[in-house]
């Protein structure tokens, strides 16, 4: 399990970027462009899921986050079968050098981090 914790700091540019996913259960890849659009694939061949759409970045009650608009999460049990929004804090994890982390789930360790 990891632990997030948030920070003031970050900009709109330091979430640009690539996300994977780590939870063991698949595949899943979550570009961040520059110009507030995102690609996010989960899986692998002729089962894959593939979404685009845009996101953009703000603060509520002084902690930065995200909103990705059209989301569908490919983890099974998570959200719908219909595209939606999904708002999620940036977080800077601890113990991992300051790394970029969106929560999905800090109870089972699952979160997408920030990998270049």
């Amino acid at each position: 399990m990891g632990i997030c914790a948030c920070s003031n700091s970050i900009e709109r540019r330091t979430v640009v970027g690539r996300y994977t996913e780590r939870h063991g259960s698949g595949v899943a890849v979550l570009d961040v462009k520059e110009d507030g659009t995102y690609d996010y694939v989960y899986g692998r061949g002729m089962d894959s899921l593939r979404l685009a759409g845009k996101w953009s970045f703000g603060y509520f009650e002084g902690e930065p986050r995200l909103r990705f608009e059209n989301f569908l999460f490919g983890i099974p049990g998570y959200g719908t079968k219909v595209p939606g929004t999904w708002d999620v804090e940036v977080e800077k994890r601890l113990f991992h050098f300051g790394e970029i982390s969106l929560c999905l789930d800090p109870d089972l360790g699952y979160y997408y981090v920030k990998s270049d």
